[in-house]
């Protein structure tokens, strides 16, 4: 996640997928390195056979992996037009979806799954007046992170900021501890 602008009116947020990225140039090239060793081993006839719907498929699995999960996305918070605006640019399009400042009711930690023993079962969500929860993919790990991010939202809309104290993040590290050793 980078902060793009943090004004008493603006407040942007972006992320960018690299490990998604870097792990798709790796497939590829890892594709093509693996077509050489087999074309160099196998037959002529072996390789007209299966080779090129090897590297179609590769080739298709790859563009997937860019265009689908491999989107940019910029959380734009705007004083001045009352708006948050999120943008979701593709390689192929651009979704943007826009919510009313004055329908955010509350900006915290949810978590995702049922059981609550690792910073990744907890997201970032922003919470509407119409029911709706809107949840932030930042791309961050830690808690800590997480929850310095949902203060700075929270201190750009006027909220009070939310506080954890050294027991709650004690007892989050045990309980991650303990069902990495289950």
């Amino acid at each position: 996640m980078v902060i793009l602008e943090n004004t008493k009116t603006q407040l942007k947020l972006r992320y960018r997928p690299y490990y998604l990225w870097l792990g798709t140039t790796g497939w590829i090239l890892g594709t093509f390195s693996i077509v050489l060793l087999i074309y160099w081993q196998l037959s002529p006839f072996m390789n007209f056979l299966w080779m090129p719907f090897f590297i179609i498929f590769n080739l298709i699995a790859s563009a997937f992996v860019l265009i689908w999960p491999g989107r940019v996305i910029i959380y734009h918070f705007d004083k001045d037009y009352n708006s948050l605006s999120i943008q979701r640019r593709g390689l192929l399009k651009t979704k943007v979806s826009w919510y009313f400042m004055a329908d955010i009711l509350d900006v915290q930690l949810q978590s995702n799954g049922w059981q609550h023993h690792d910073a990744s079962d907890y997201e970032i969500a922003i919470f509407l007046a119409s029911g709706e929860s809107v949840t932030l993919n930042l791309g961050i790990k830690s808690i800590a992170q997480k929850l310095e991010t949902i203060n700075l939202i929270r201190k750009f809309l006027g909220m009070p900021l939310e506080k954890v104290s050294k027991v709650d993040e004690k007892s989050m590290n045990s309980r991650t501890s303990q069902s990495r050793t289950q």
